[in-house]
């Protein structure tokens, strides 16, 4: 019977054999790992060093034998230790790739030219960069390019890996700008337009009218005021403007060969032209016909010009006459020829200024002209003209007392204008004591001048109210009615028409309204349909500003009583125009003043001085309607 110390003394014995198993299962392990490996990588190298970014190294390198090679995908472009694999027959024999960069990046420094006042990057003294990673490129030191001159530049770069390398650029800080470019034709540009900012200097190359009327670069040199030293520039003429000219109808027997240009006339362009039949005329067929002459410039741009043709046995031999029109002509105001000469010719005529009169010049002179027939006969006078002072003001319309109201921006020039006898509308300028923000009465002067200098000027009163009803109150109930009235196809002249028709048939006549409340007015006739002759015309206007067709506010002069209508403009002139439909003559839509002849005189008496003149010629509603749909098909 063994013991409680005899079973542990056993234990212990049992357990060192096991223990020693274990250790021998082990040693048996590592032995064959060990012989695996040698057997593996007899005469192989496990591992190899490759610079980042140069190719691998040969496979040999690993394992010097034939036909040993690495597997598809192995690459040196990136850092670190990678695992390759080769292959060797039917082994494949993992390996150990330590890619490192020691290699100091490369570059070649350059010679920049340096605007003055700029401060390039460092980037841009250097070129040709060659790295395996990404480079840092700094200034070795500041530099100053803020005045002209050369200075030598060194740059720092350094990789991502730290290697660091030092190049040597050059800087030329110019005073000139790179470069001027001009349209064809422009005048000469000075020394000034090829300088930087805070320089001087003057130009060493001659710049020529050939040059500005030839498109091209051609390069300049200035000599710089503040250091004597000569830089480049460039002048850049380019054309980008097409021709332009108008065709005529040229006459001509059979047999004559005509150029394509004898069928321009006015050829305006700034280079050389060349010409060109699109369409020749069909020398063998006497008739008028179409000629179509393209023509080309230096700069390439092409215009198609339409003229005619007419071939005929019968030729004109005689020249045109020319005379001086009666005038009187007016310093300042140039006229075109057709407007100065008149000419005597049995076929049409194609008139030209040789030398312009001198519009700036006052008293006697003499100008010339040339005229050409259709035949190409040509006639040349030299005619004398004098030109007087303009002494007449413009005049102004629509300036009178008005309404507005608190707090709301004044649209001082909607009824607005001013008309020149020579010069046609010229601009209003508005001086203006109105307090937005406070009632009351206030001064307003309005004053146009023409280009001699004539002043007209005017000064009424505004009486600024406090609104009772807004402007949007009245804007949505006008675009409510209008959207009742009429269709987004409508032409302005039909939508005035059906403003005119729903007022008078919507509108009953009674004698009283609040006249210092226009948009009041409005809104009460849009809704009740109801009010006396300034209610209509509230009505009206508030229709006309949301349809956005050109008005004048018109107050009888005198009577006893008052009286409110509109002058209208739908691009033929000025016409009355008055909704009031209380008397049963008064169907007062677009008339002129003798539309108005079988009225009383006194009804519509106003003060035309203060107005835009009236058309004279009648309206026609039919053509009018026909010239806006036909301007909106265009």
């Amino acid at each position: 019977m063994k013991t409680s110390g005899g079973y542990f003394i056993s234990a212990i014995k049992a357990g060192f054999t096991r223990g020693r198993l274990v250790g021998c299962a082990l040693l048996a392990a590592l032995a064959f790992a060990l012989g695996l490996f040698i057997g593996l990588y007899h005469w192989v190298t496990p591992w190899a060093v490759a610079e980042l970014g140069a190719p691998l190294p040969p496979a040999t390198a690993f394992f010097p034998a034939e036909g040993v090679s690495y597997e598809a995908g192995e690459t040196c472009r990136e850092k670190g230790l990678h695992l390759v694999t080769l292959v060797a027959g039917k082994r494949r024999l993992p390996c150990l790739l330590l890619v490192r960069d020691t290699t100091p990046p490369r570059a070649k420094g350059l010679t920049v030219t340096v605007p003055c006042g700029q401060t390039p990057g460092p980037e841009a003294f250097i070129a040709d960069l060659v790295d395996a990673q990404r480079v840092g490129v700094s200034f070795a030191e500041t530099y100053d390019f803020s005045q002209p001159g050369e200075q030598e530049i060194r740059l720092r770069l350094r990789d991502e890996s730290g290697n660091r390398t030092e190049v040597t650029a050059r800087a030329v800080t110019v005073a000139t700008v790179e470069a001027v470019t001009l349209e064809a034709g422009s005048p000469v540009p000075t020394a000034a337009a090829f300088c930087r900012e805070g320089f001087h200097g003057e130009l060493t190359t001659v710049l020529s009218e050939a040059m500005l009327h030839t498109p091209g670069v051609y390069p300049v040199e200035l000599r710089c005021a503040e250091n004597g030293l000569v830089y480049p520039s460039a002048l850049v003429v380019a054309d980008t403007v097409a021709p332009t000219a108008q065709g005529k109808l040229l006459a001509f027997t059979p047999g004559d060969d005509p150029a394509p240009e004898a069928f321009l006339t006015d050829i305006r362009d700034e280079t050389a032209l060349t010409f060109a039949f699109v369409q020749p005329p069909r020398v063998d067929e006497q008739q008028l016909q179409a000629v179509v002459v393209a023509i080309t410039d230096a700069g390439g741009n092409r215009t198609e010009v339409l003229a005619q043709a007419l071939i005929s046995d019968q030729r004109d031999t005689a020249a045109p006459s020319l005379a001086l029109q009666p005038g009187p002509f007016y310093l300042n105001h140039p006229q075109p020829v057709e407007e100065l000469v008149t000419v005597g010719d049995e076929s049409g005529v194609y008139l030209a200024y040789v030398d312009e009169p001198e519009w700036q010049a006052a008293g006697e002179q003499t100008f010339s002209v040339r005229a050409t027939d259709l035949w190409g006969n040509e006639a040349l006078a030299v005619l004398p003209l004098t030109l007087l002072p303009d002494t007449e003001p413009p005049v102004l319309y629509g300036v009178t007392d008005k309404l507005a109201y608190v707090n709301e921006p004044i649209a001082y020039l909607q009824e607005v204008r001013a008309e020149d006898a020579l010069e046609g509308p010229v601009p209003v300028e508005v001086d203006s004591r109105v307090i937005l923000t406070q009632t009351g009465a206030y001064a307003v002067t309005f004053s146009a001048k023409d280009s001699s200098g004539n002043l007209s000027q005017k000064t009424v009163t505004y009486t600024l109210i406090q609104p009772t009803v807004t402007k949007e109150q009245v804007r949505t109930r006008a675009r409510e009615i209008l959207a009742q009235i009429t269709t987004e196809d409508m032409v302005p002249a039909q939508k005035l028409r059906a403003v005119f028709d729903h007022i008078q048939g919507h509108m009953r006549y009674a004698g009283s309204s609040d006249k210092t409340d226009w948009r009041k007015e409005a809104l009460r006739g849009m809704n009740t349909g109801r009010g006396d002759c300034f209610t209509y015309y509230a009505y009206a206007r508030a229709l006309l500003e949301e349809l956005n067709i050109p008005f004048v506010s018109v107050t009888r002069l005198g009577g006893a009583t008052r009286h409110y209508w509109m002058l209208v403009n739908l691009g033929t002139g000025w016409y009355h125009f008055d909704t009031i439909n209380y008397y049963a003559w008064n169907r007062c839509f677009m008339w002129t003043r003798t539309d108005m002849q079988d009225t009383p005189a006194y009804f519509w008496r106003y003060a035309e001085g203060d107005y835009p003149p009236l058309a004279t010629a009648p309206f026609d509603y039919a053509l009018t309607v026909a010239q806006q749909q036909a301007g909106m098909g265009e």
